[in-house]
C-alpha cells in the first residue's frame, strides 16, 4: 500500500484555503524502490536509473519527464536535506493502477521543508512558480507536489518524504 496525495491543479497564484490535499491509499500496479549513497548520487545516475526502471515496467508517460523530477528531488534531498545513518536517501517509484499517475518520492533524514507553503495538515503541498531550475520542472510537467513527515514504525520522527504525481500523459 502507497499514501498517495491528491494536491490540487493550481491555476492561479495561491494554493486553495483550508484544502490543500486529500490523502488515500492504493496498490500501486508496480513499485520500485532504491536507497542512493548520497556521497556519491549523480542527477544522470538517478535519471538512468529511472527510465530503465519505468522501461522495464512499461509506463506509458513521457519518461525522460519523469527521470529529471526524480533526479530533482534526489539532489534537492542530497543539497537541502541531511542523509540517513547509512548515508543514503531513498527514491520510491509507483504507478497508480487505476489512473496511469506516477508517484515519484524521495526520502531524507530532515524532517522540515523551509519556505514551503504551510497548511496545517499533515501533508504540505504547493503550486512551485519561479525560474526554470529544481522544482519549478514539477509545475512546468503538471506534477503535483507534497511532503510530510517521515516516521519509523514506532511513530519518531525520522525525516521527511517529498512526494511528485506526474500524470500518465
Amino acid at each position: 500500500m502507497l499514501t498517495l496525495v491528491e494536491a490540487p491543479a493550481v491555476e492561479s497564484d495561491e494554493v486553495p484555503a483550508g484544502k490543500c490535499a486529500e490523502v488515500r491509499t492504493l496498490t500501486p500496479a508496480f513499485a520500485w524502490s532504491v536507497a542512493l549513497v548520497a556521497r556519491t548520487v549523480t542527477s544522470t545516475h538517478t535519471r538512468s536509473l529511472v527510465r530503465t526502471a519505468l522501461e522495464r515496467r512499461r509506463w506509458p508517460g513521457n519518461l525522460d519527464k519523469a527521470a529529471r523530477v526524480a533526479a530533482v528531488l534526489v539532489d534537492n534531498a542530497v543539497r537541502h536535506g541531511a542523509v540517513f545513518p547509512d548515508g543514503t536517501v531513498s527514491l520510491r517509484l509507483a504507478v497508480d493502477a487505476g489512473t496511469g499517475e506516477l508517484v515519484i518520492e524521495a526520502a531524507d533524514a530532515e524532517p522540515s521543508f523551509p519556505g514551503f507553503t504551510e497548511t496545517g495538515s499533515a501533508w504540505r503541498c504547493s503550486d512551485v512558480r519561479g525560474k526554470p531550475s529544481g522544482l519549478w520542472w514539477i509545475t512546468h510537467y503538471r506534477g503535483r507536489l507534497a511532503w510530510t513527515v517521515k516516521t519509523d514504525d514506532d511513530t519518531r520522527t525520522v525525516g521527511k518524504v517529498v512526494q511528485v504525481i506526474l500524470p500518465a500523459s
